[in-house]
């Protein structure tokens, strides 16, 4: 039993891969909170920014879908968020729509790890014998 605060637009991108992934993007969960939350206006009336409610979803599983993605030792950029909903579960950016309501499985199924940032200081592949930087 959770709720979601999801990011609907996308983050405005510099084209540096260190800026880029520190960004929140388009279907990236900020926060995930009990049933109930009692939402500030500002949260609610953020033009990025949708409510999520999932009543068949534990806390604990929203707060692993609003984890940052973990340093594995191969590469210096990480996302901000490890994983995103599907953004064609959610409302277009700019939609007066506030909150929506979806099923666990729904969200489950869109879950998606997002790829590693490609750092530009490596040539090939930063685990393998042949890298450069």
């Amino acid at each position: 039993m959770c709720e979601l605060i999801v990011r609907v637009a996308e983050a405005h991108l510099t084209g540096d891969a260190a800026t880029d992934c520190r960004r929140y993007h388009r279907g990236d969960v900020i926060a995930a909170v009990p049933d109930g939350h009692p939402w500030t206006p500002t949260e609610l009336d953020h033009p990025h920014w949708v409510v999520v409610k999932v009543p068949d979803m534990t806390l604990a599983e929203g707060l692993a879908l609003a984890a940052g993605e973990l340093p594995d030792g191969a590469r210096r950029h990480h996302h901000r968020r490890a994983f995103h909903i599907d953004p064609a579960l959610l409302p277009a950016d700019g939609t007066a729509v506030q909150t929506i309501t979806l099923p666990a499985a729904a969200v489950r199924k869109g879950k998606r790890r997002k790829p590693p940032v490609a750092d530009p200081d490596v040539i090939g592949t930063p685990t393998s014998p042949n890298a450069i930087g």
